[in-house]
């Protein structure tokens, strides 16, 4: 009865040990699953968060790009009326001698355009402009150059950049040697792709 009655205890004790370590498997499986749960539930977050930022950026360069277009295109527009003054004025038709006004407006409206470039070069450094694009842009600064002493405004383009270029290079030379860089380079696209590549400050090509 005593062989008997130890049997049956040892028995239970195994049985126990076997309900112990399946209620420990199972709890630490639940924690495990909480935990695989908690890790996926944060991956999710994080690609949702990039995914929201990404998308923020893209629309945010658009944006950027279409103000710049827009401002370029007011600009153009202003320009075209200036020059029709001073063309006037050139002619006598006004009978206008002192033109001081003209070379204000002249002044004023190259401060604009070259404000316009260095924002435009400070949003292609925080990648709301491609580089193509940027490209493009430098080029026209390159087509502009051909024609740099044309007096169309009262002050001629290399004067306004003269001017432009004594204020900007305190604060930042890149960009000054962008369009130096754009403007004497004949329109080459591989010294202006250098450009954009940050490959060209290597170079010491500026005096």
């Amino acid at each position: 009865m005593a062989v008997e009655l130890g049997f049956y205890i040892g028995l239970l004790r195994c049985l126990a040990i076997v309900l112990a370590a399946y209620i420990v498997s199972q709890l630490y499986q639940a924690v495990e699953l909480q935990e695989i749960a908690r890790v996926v539930g944060a991956f999710i977050v994080i690609a949702i968060a990039l995914f929201v930022y990404s998308a923020n950026r893209s629309f945010k360069a658009v944006d950027v790009q279409l103000k710049c277009q827009e401002r370029f295109d007011k600009l153009n527009l202003d320009k075209d009326e200036l020059a029709k003054k001073f063309n006037e004025d050139q002619k006598g038709e006004k009978g206008d001698k002192d033109n001081s006004k003209l070379t204000y407006l002249a002044k004023q409206y190259w401060d604009r355009y070259w404000m316009l470039q260095f924002e435009q070069y400070q949003y292609f450094v925080k990648g709301y402009i491609e580089k193509d694009i940027y490209y493009i842009w430098l080029s026209f600064r390159n087509s502009q150059w051909d024609n740099k002493d044309l007096n169309e405004i009262g002050i001629e383009y290399s004067k306004g950049w003269k001017i432009a270029k004594e204020k900007f290079e305190s604060v930042d030379q890149i960009f000054t040697r962008i369009i130096d860089e754009a403007h004497n380079g004949k329109g080459d696209p591989e010294a202006i792709q250098l450009i954009v590549e940050g490959k060209i400050f290597h170079r010491k090509i500026w005096k």
